[in-house]
């Protein structure tokens, strides 16, 4: 682990060389990409600037440093209880019309 130290489950020859059975699984902060064990890893949080709209997996030094900016999602989602059968956008006036099963055109502002 790249927080802790301590070998990794695949790392069979540092465990044998150091004798401790105490090995990690390996997992990666989403933040700053480190190798890390679950126990340097155990929060997780949403990370827009990076492109995780869920909350992924990162290192405690990340978490702790993340800024305000950083997590302010950049999409906005909307639930469509229908099953659209055509979309189409108009680039200029920056809408989405959805033509659904229902016989209904809905627009949706995508500015």
């Amino acid at each position: 682990c790249q927080e802790c130290s301590l070998p990794f489950f695949w790392n069979v020859q540092r465990i044998w060389q150091e004798k401790n059975v105490n090995f990690k699984r390996q997992h990666h902060c989403r933040r700053c990409g480190r190798a890390v064990c679950g126990e340097c890893s155990p929060h997780q949080s949403i990370l827009p600037w990076y492109g995780f709209e869920y909350p992924v997996r990162v290192c405690k030094p990340c978490y702790q440093d993340i800024p305000e900016d950083e997590l302010r999602s950049s999409t906005q989602t909307h639930n469509i209880l229908i099953e659209p059968s055509c979309v189409d956008f108009d680039y200029s006036k920056k809408l989405m019309a959805v033509g659904a099963s229902d016989n209904v055109i809905r627009l949706y502002d995508v500015a």
